[in-house]
Parts: C-alpha cells; sequence; structure tokens
C-alpha cells in the first residue's frame, strides 16, 4: 500500500495514498475561490460579433481574463480590443464600474464578482 508523506511544521506524518488523495479533493471541493462574473456592455460596433447583444455575460480574475473569455465565447473579439501581443489598443477604453482601467492597472486589474465593464471606442473625425 503507497503512503504519502505529509509536513506539519517539524512533524512528519504517513497516510495512504487514497487517504491523501481525498483529503486534498475535499480541501479543493470545499474552497471558496470563485470567478467573478461579469456584465460587459459592448459598443455597436462590435455587437455583430456578439450575436447583436449590448451586453454579455463573462467570468475572470483580471480584464484580460474577461477579454480572453469574450474571445472564447465570440471568436475575433479580442483582435478589436488587442494588438497581437495583447496591449490594449489605442482608440479602445474600457471602463471598470467608473474607472478607466488605463489608470489603474490596465488588463490586469482585478474585477469583482457583480462588476460592470463598458467598452468604448474613441470616435475622432471632422
Amino acid at each position: 500500500m503507497p503512503l504519502a508523506f505529509i509536513f506539519v511544521g517539524n512533524i512528519i506524518g504517513a497516510i495512504t495514498f487514497t487517504a491523501w488523495k481525498e483529503r486534498c479533493n475535499k480541501t479543493i471541493m470545499d474552497s471558496s475561490i470563485t470567478t467573478p462574473n461579469v456584465t460587459v456592455s459592448l459598443p455597436n460596433a462590435l455587437r455583430a460579433r456578439a450575436g447583436n447583444r449590448s451586453t454579455v455575460m463573462a467570468s475572470g480574475r483580471t480584464v484580460r481574463e474577461i477579454i480572453a473569455a469574450l474571445e472564447h465565447d465570440f471568436p475575433g473579439l479580442r483582435f478589436n480590443l488587442c494588438y497581437e501581443t495583447g496591449e490594449l489598443r489605442p482608440y479602445v477604453n474600457i471602463f471598470l464600474d467608473r474607472e478607466n482601467i488605463r489608470y489603474l492597472d490596465g488588463l490586469d486589474t482585478p474585477v469583482h464578482d457583480g462588476a460592470m465593464i463598458y467598452i468604448l471606442q474613441s470616435v475622432a473625425g471632422g
């Protein structure tokens, strides 16, 4: 019977491998780590890529993960938001609730459950 050795402080203990796996699975299942769900508001120019919806739901811990989730659900959407390098295009503004992410942590800005993300495209011309 295979044994797993565990270390707690200066104490070494041994349990069966099966018991160790069960304990690990229970810990993972009991953890309260959840991925935030957010609502993303899309500009008119991007709605066709999202089935003509003005808002969509996405899950992720950062704005970058939200964009990756949007790309997964609506292939090609990321290209309209970011360069191939992953950086946000200059004419795209993303707001987390009422704050422009450019003044926070950029694409690495953490999001909270229930947040509202607004994607706005700059308009210029004369």
